[in-house]
C-alpha cells in the first residue's frame, strides 16, 4: 500500500569540485579523479512505506541537477587543463626540455637507470593532460618492462631511486586509467599500490597513501561497491591518528570523500573523525581573513560542511561569502550566482531535516536570485541557466506546484540541448528530469516516450555497455510496468541486468535491483513460482552486498514472503519472515523500521490465513514502530495507518477504518504541502475515505466538507489537523 516496490535507479547529478588547493600535477590529476565522488547525492524517493502492496503506482520525484555548485572556474571538468596552471607551483617543462632532462640523467646515472627512467616518465603527465592516451599507455608499457627488470635485479631490496620510480609509474598509470574511465583498472592498480605503500615508512609515503585511498574510495563509490570501502576507511583513520604526518589543506577533499563513505557504511566513529579533520583543514585556509580572495575557499568549506550535514555552519559560511562579494565595488556576478545557488541548496536541506516551511521559501528566493543574476550578467551560458531552472523546478515540485515545475524542466532541457547538444551527459540529465516530471503528473505515456528516446541517446553518449545505459533501460522498464506493457518492461529489465552484471559483477547490489524488478513482473503476471525464484536469488546477493541487517534484505524477504504466500506456502513464508525479524531485532532493535517492513508481509499472511486477531496486532505494531522512529507526521506513518484501514475494511469495521484513513490523509496532505510528495497517495486515501463514509450512509454535503478540509491538511473532526487518535 502506498509503497514503491521498485528499487528505483535514478541518474546521479554531477557536483563540480574545486582544484584550487592542489599544488602538484599528480595531485591535480588525483583531485580530478575523485571529483565525481563529491556529487549531490540527494536521493528524493517517492512515497514509501512497509510491505510491498502499492495502492497507487510508484512515484519518482526528480532530483535537482547541479544542486550544489562551485565557481565557474571549478565547474567545468573539460576546462581543467586550461585552469591547472593556477594551482601549480611552476609551469610544466616543454617536451623537448623533458627529453634533454632524460638524456642528462642517462649520461650521469647510466641508460636504463632508475633516474633515467624517471626522467623518461616525465612527459607522461603532459600526454595524459592533453588527451594523448595512446602515447601515454605505450610509454607506460615500455617503462614497466624496464622497471620489472630492475626490481628483479634488486632482489627485493630496491634503493630510494628505484622506489621513487616505481611510485611515480604507479601514480601515472592510475591517472591514465582515471582519465580513460577504466573503473576496474583504477580499482586494481590503486589496491595493489596501497598494499605496497602500507609496507613502507615515512611521512611522504603516508601523504601519497592518503591521496590514493581517497581516489580508490571514490572509484568504489562510483562503481556502487561501497561495502569494499570499509578497510580503506579504517586505514585512513589510522593514518589520521599517526603523529608526524603533515596534513596539507588540499587533503580536505580527500578526507571528505572517505568520511562520506564511512557515513554510508554506518562507521560512525570513523565518519566523525575524518569529517572533523576535513573541516579543520578547510578552515585553516581562511586564516588570511575574510577577503574577496577567500570567497572560493569559503565555497569549498561550505561544500564540505554540507557534505557532513553541518548545515547551519554552511549557511553562516555562505552568508559571509555573499556579504564580501556584495560589499566589493567590482562585483563578481558569476561567483555571486553560485553563492545564492548554494545557499538555496542549504536552505532546502535544512527544510528536509527540520520541516521549517520558511526554509523552502528561502530556498526558492535564493534559486530565483541565482537564475536572475545569471540571466542578466551571463545570458550566453545556457548550461548555467539550465542548472538554475532545474533547481527552481525542484523547489516548485516540493511546494506542490507541479505544473510550474514541469514547465521549468522543459525549459531547462531545451537550454541544455542548445548549449551542449542532444547527447551530452548534462543534456541527458535534464531530459530525464523532464520525463520524471511528466511521470509524476500522471502523464506516463508521454514519459515513457521520452525515456525510450533517452535510452537511444544514452547509448550514443556512453556506448551499449555502461551503468547509465542500464539506468535508462530501468526507467523504460519501470514506466512500461505502470502502463501494463509487461513484455517491453521485462526485456528492458533483462538488458539492464545484463549490463549491470557485466559492469559490476553477478553478486553486486545494482545487479540485484534488476532481478528484483523482474521478480515483480513475474508477480504481476501471476507467475508466483518465477517471482519466488527471483526474490530468493536477489536475497542471496543483497545479503553479501549489504548484510543481513540491511533495508535491502528486509525488502527482499518481505517480497519473498508475499510471493510464497501467493503460492499458498504460508508456513514457509512465515518461517523465513520470523527468522529474519529475529535477526534484525537482535542486530538493530525491535523498534527499527526494517522490522516494520517484514511485519507488514507477516500481517498479510496472517490475514490470508484468517488469523485476524494476530494480523491486527501486527498492524498496530507497525504503526507504533513508524511513529516512534519517524514522528507523528511522517509518510511511513500515513502508509501504515492506511494499511491498517484496509485491513479493517476487510473486517467490515468501517467506523474505525474511517478514523485511520482520516489520520493518514491529514499526514499526506501536510507532506504534500511541505515537500511536494505524496499528492497521488493523498488523493487515493481521500477517495477511499469518501467511499467508506458513503457505505456508512453519510450525505454528500458532509462528505464534501470532509474532503475539502483533508485536502488542506485539517482533520475535519476537530478542525485542528490533529493526527492523533
Amino acid at each position: 500500500m502506498l509503497v514503491s516496490r521498485y528499487k528505483s535507479t535514478q541518474p546521479s547529478f554531477p557536483m563540480k569540485v574545486p582544484v584550487r588547493f592542489l599544488t602538484t600535477r599528480h595531485a591535480l590529476l588525483l583531485a580530478f579523479a575523485i571529483a565525481p565522488a563529491l556529487q549531490a547525492q540527494l536521493e528524493i524517493p517517492g512515497f514509501t512505506g512497509p510491505g510491498g502492496r502499492p495502492l497507487v503506482q510508484p512515484q519518482v520525484v526528480p532530483i535537482p541537477q547541479s544542486a550544489f555548485q562551485l565557481p565557474q572556474l571549478m565547474q567545468d571538468p573539460s576546462g581543467w587543463a586550461q585552469n591547472k596552471k593556477k594551482a601549480e607551483e611552476k609551469p610544466a617543462a616543454p617536451p623537448d626540455a623533458a627529453q634533454l632532462e632524460a638524456d642528462a640523467a642517462a649520461k650521469q646515472f647510466g641508460s636504463g637507470s632508475p633516474q633515467h627512467l624517471t626522467a623518461r616518465l616525465g612527459p607522461a603527465s603532459l600526454m595524459i593532460e592533453r588527451g594523448d592516451f595512446a602515447a601515454a599507455e605505450k610509454l607506460h608499457q615500455e617503462l614497466l618492462q624496464e622497471v620489472e627488470k630492475l626490481l628483479k635485479a634488486a632482489a627485493g631490496k630496491p634503493d630510494a631511486a628505484l622506489q621513487e620510480l616505481f611510485t611515480r609509474l604507479y601514480l601515472s598509470r592510475i591517472m591514465l586509467a582515471t582519465r580513460m574511465e577504466r573503473g576496474s583498472e583504477i580499482t586494481k592498480l590503486a589496491s595493489e599500490f596501497l598494499k605496497l605503500l602500507a609496507m613502507q615508512e615515512g611521512a611522504a609515503v603516508r601523504e601519497i597513501e592518503i591521496e590514493v585511498i581517497s581516489m580508490l574510495v571514490n572509484q568504489l563509490v562510483r562503481s556502487r561497491r561501497v561495502a569494499e570501502c570499509r578497510p580503506w576507511v579504517k586505514r585512513l583513520t589510522e593514518i589520521n591518528r599517526m603523529p608526524g604526518v603533515p596534513m596539507q589543506s588540499r587533503f580536505a577533499w580527500y578526507f571528505t570523500t572517505v568520511a562520506r563513505a564511512a557515513r554510508d557504511l554506518k562507521m560512525k566513529e570513523e565518519a566523525v573523525a575524518l569529517g572533523d579533520k576535513a573541516m579543520e583543514l578547510a578552515q585553516a585556509q581562511l586564516a588570511g581573513g575574510e577577503t574577496l580572495d577567500a570567497v572560493e575557499t569559503m565555497l569549498s568549506l561550505a561544500r564540505i560542511q554540507t557534505d557532513l550535514d553541518k548545515l547551519l555552519e554552511a549557511e553562516v559560511t555562505l552568508g559571509k561569502a555573499q556579504r564580501i562579494i556584495e560589499a566589493n565595488e567590482v562585483k563578481d556576478y558569476g561567483m555571486l550566482a553560485v553563492v545564492y545557488n548554494n545557499l538555496g541548496m542549504v536552505h532546502d536541506r535544512i527544510h528536509d531535516f527540520q520541516g521549517e516551511k520558511h526554509r523552502l521559501e528561502l530556498a526558492e528566493e535564493c534559486f530565483e536570485k541565482a537564475y536572475k543574476i545569471t540571466l542578466e550578467h551571463n545570458a550566453s551560458d545556457a548550461s548555467a541557466l539550465s542548472a538554475r531552472l532545474n533547481n527552481l523546478a525542484f523547489i516548485r515540485d516540493k511546494q506542490g506546484k507541479i505544473a510550474e515545475g514541469l514547465a521549468l524542466r522543459k525549459q531547462a532541457f531545451e537550454l541544455a540541448e542548445k548549449a551542449d547538444g542532444p547527447n551530452h551527459p548534462e543534456t541527458l540529465i535534464s531530459y530525464a528530469n523532464y520525463a520524471f516530471s511528466l511521470e509524476n503528473q500522471g502523464k506516463v505515456n508521454d514519459a515513457v516516450t521520452i525515456f525510450r528516446d533517452h535510452l537511444k541517446r544514452s547509448k550514443i553518449a556512453f556506448g551499449d555497455i555502461h551503468p547509465k545505459v542500464a539506468d535508462a533501460y530501468h526507467n523504460v522498464g519501470r514506466t512500461c510496468t505502470k502502463l501494463g506493457q509487461y513484455n517491453e518492461a521485462e526485456t528492458s529489465y533483462e538488458r539492464a541486468a545484463g549490463i549491470r552484471e557485466r559492469v559490476f559483477g553477478a553478486q553486486h547490489g545494482e545487479t540485484a535491483k534488476s532481478y528484483f524488478n523482474l521478480g515483480l513482473l513475474r508477480e504481476a503476471k501471476e507467475d508466483y513460482a518465477g517471482a519466488t525464484a527471483y526474490f530468493e536469488h536477489v536475497m542471496k546477493i543483497d545479503r553479501v552486498a549489504f548484510g543481513d541487517d540491511s533495508e535491502e534484505v528486509a525488502k527482499d524477504i518481505a517480497a519473498l514472503g508475499r510471493s510464497l504466500m501467493a503460492e499458498g506456502k504460508y508456513e514457509e513464508a512465515k518461517t523465513k519472515l520470523k527468522q529474519s525479524i529475529a535477526f534484525v531485532e537482535k542486530s538493530l532493535g525491535g523498534e527499527h523500521p526494517y522490522v516494520a517492513i517484514m511485519l507488514h508481509a507477516l500481517a498479510l499472511i496472517e490475514e490470508k490465513r484468517e488469523n485476524y486477531k494476530e494480523a491486527e496486532r501486527l498492524h498496530l505494531s507497525i504503526i507504533q514502530i513508524h511513529t516512534a522512529a519517524m514522528g507523528d507526521e511522517h509518510e511511513s506513518v500515513a502508509s501504515s495507518l492506511a494499511n491498517y484501514a484496509f485491513f479493517l475494511i476487510g473486517q467490515n469495521k468501517l467506523t474505525v477504518a474511517a478514523a485511520q484513513l482520516r489520520r493518514s490523509a491529514v499526514i499526506l496532505a501536510r507532506c504534500t504541502k511541505r515537500e511536494g510528495t505524496g499528492a497521488a497517495d493523498m488523493r487515493a486515501v481521500i477517495d477511499i475515505y469518501a467511499n467508506v463514509l458513503r457505505r456508512l450512509r453519510y450525505d454528500e454535503m458532509y462528505i464534501s466538507k470532509h474532503i475539502r478540509k483533508l485536502e488542506d491538511g485539517i482533520d475535519p473532526v476537530d478542525d485542528k489537523g490533529n493526527t492523533k487518535a
